[in-house]
């Protein structure tokens, strides 16, 4: 650890105190063992000339301890090396300790690139100073995957940086989303709703899908808040609730509008364009609303409009409304989204 400790000083001017320890699974190279066995045949010659088996006035003393040297040394010192191999992943880098020569350190912030290999088996994080580096899930702990995650959360795999925080357990790495802070509204509105709901999470509406989700109702609350009843909502892997690889589907869900505007109400043919206005105010969203199947949703983050495309039947109308926050809860996540494999 004292390579990786001075590394981690050398970097970032203050010491390593939070991480955890990654011993890789250790693979000999073939190279060795053809060492060793030339080692072997050399000491078994040598002791047939001691012996007059042989006379061939080759293997002397002195031409007997440079074949030691050459061929037990080298596989020696590569093997302790090996063996004394770390990855240390901290709360600012990761730390590649290589057993000989100076530790090198992946900054987090320097990182040019973080990406799977095809088959999902690997991460490779380059950043400027240091060749790519790639981490195989089979040569280490599961709680290695949990990289993945860091890298998502950090902008990368084409997604949108999210704050977060990382800590670290005896044997796991805890990634956590930081959780918007509450408005007095918004927190008014998220105690009149968790104890219905196990997860009532604000914000990350881009994060939550609405596809084939049929509504049960839709209310009006303090004369501004849309509250729609869902059958169920998908919810990504980067929602902050959901801390496993894949999308989930949940049971029963409501979604929270609050301070809705802009209401709009589209009759669609049959080819998706809109045809006529149908309606602007709460009532003709509630009505539209009732019973009616979401086929598909649509956030416009920089506009703070949501689009809801949804039918009763063969007929299709669209919804579009602008709102100042959303909060979106349900009490347990059923299965894998449909669309996982």
């Amino acid at each position: 650890m004292k390579k990786a400790d001075l590394a981690y000083y050398e970097r970032f001017k203050e010491p390593l105190k939070h991480f955890l320890v990654f011993v890789p699974r250790t693979y000999i190279n073939f190279q060795a063992y053809v060492l060793f066995g030339l080692f072997a045949f050399a000491t078994a010659i040598y002791a047939l000339e001691l012996t007059n088996v042989i006379d061939s006035e080759l293997f002397t003393i002195p031409f007997y301890a440079v074949t030691a040297v050459v061929t037990l040394v080298p596989p020696i010192l590569y093997i302790r090396a090996v063996k004394r191999r770390r990855l240390i992943v901290c709360d600012k880098a990761i730390i590649w300790n290589p057993g000989m020569g100076k530790a090198k350190i992946y900054a987090y912030e320097d990182t040019e690139s973080a990406q799977l290999t095809d088959d999902q088996s690997a991460l490779v994080v380059s950043t400027a100073k240091h060749r790519p580096m790639t981490l195989s899930f089979d040569d280490y702990d599961e709680a290695l995957k949990k990289l993945t995650d860091l890298y998502r959360y950090m902008g990368f795999f084409r997604e949108e940086a999210v704050p977060f925080t990382v800590t670290f357990t005896d044997d796991d790495i805890v990634l956590e989303k930081k959780k918007q802070e509450m408005d007095e509204e918004t927190s008014q509105l998220f105690e009149k709703f968790i104890k219905k709901y196990k997860y009532l999470t604000p914000g990350f509406v881009e994060d939550i899908i609405f596809f084939n989700v049929e509504i049960a109702k839709v209310q009006l609350t303090e004369a501004k808040h849309m509250v729609f009843f869902l059958s169920h909502v998908d919810v990504k892997p980067n929602h902050p609730e959901n801390t496993s690889f894949k999308a989930h589907k949940t049971d029963s869900a409501v979604a929270i509008f609050e301070n809705v505007a802009d209401i709009k109400v589209f009759e669609l043919d049959d080819k998706g364009h809109k045809t006529r206005l149908v309606g602007e105010t709460v009532h003709d969203l509630r009505q539209t609303g009732k019973a009616a199947t979401i086929f598909e949703g649509d956030y416009q983050k920089d506009k703070d409009l949501l689009e809801l495309v949804v039918s009763h039947g063969t007929q299709k109308r669209l919804i579009t409304m602008r709102f100042s926050q959303v909060i979106v809860g349900w009490n347990n996540m059923v299965k894998p989204s449909w669309f996982e494999k």
